[in-house]
């Protein structure tokens, strides 16, 4: 139970650290200033390069990873900003083991692709191989939650 309770932490942490403005105030704008407004992508991540899906162990291993890296962000976005993108770039490498869902890889990639917005990229859709759009899956996140639950036990 512990084991599950820190992985929604983990995943809940994440998703306040997405909630963030770019500037790490946090604060909601109903309007975006010119000076605060998300930074319009400039770049696409592509997909990696076909091979073997990884395991859950390395999976679960890579997003601990990530998960630690959006950490440091959220605290200092300008000095962390390079390592959260390493981080991400690595996970997109890894991809996805056979063993997620369809309704949970839409999560992930919705997740990934927060993570690269806020340092003004998009990461392509097929980045998330099987990944069913996560715009159009309403419970993609919780799919994904109960998926890093299951295969990753802390």
């Amino acid at each position: 139970m512990v084991r599950v309770s820190l992985l929604l932490l983990m995943v809940v942490g994440i998703a306040v650290v997405l909630l963030l403005r770019p500037d790490g105030t946090g604060s909601p704008s109903s309007e975006p200033s010119p000076s605060s407004s998300s930074p319009t992508p400039t770049e696409t991540v592509s997909p990696p390069t076909a091979r073997r899906p990884p395991g859950e162990r390395a999976f679960c291993a890579g997003f601990v990873s990530l998960a630690d890296a959006q950490a440091r962000y959220a605290d200092d976005p300008a000095a962390q900003g390079a390592a959260l993108e390493e981080a991400a770039d690595r996970m997109v490498g890894l991809g996805v083991p056979e063993s997620m869902p369809p309704a949970a890889g839409g999560g992930y990639y919705t997740l990934l692709n927060g993570i690269y917005s806020s340092l003004g990229k998009a990461l392509d859709p097929a980045a998330v191989p099987g990944a069913l759009p996560g715009e159009q899956l309403p419970d993609s996140g919780a799919a994904f939650s109960a998926y890093l639950a299951q295969a990753c036990p802390a």
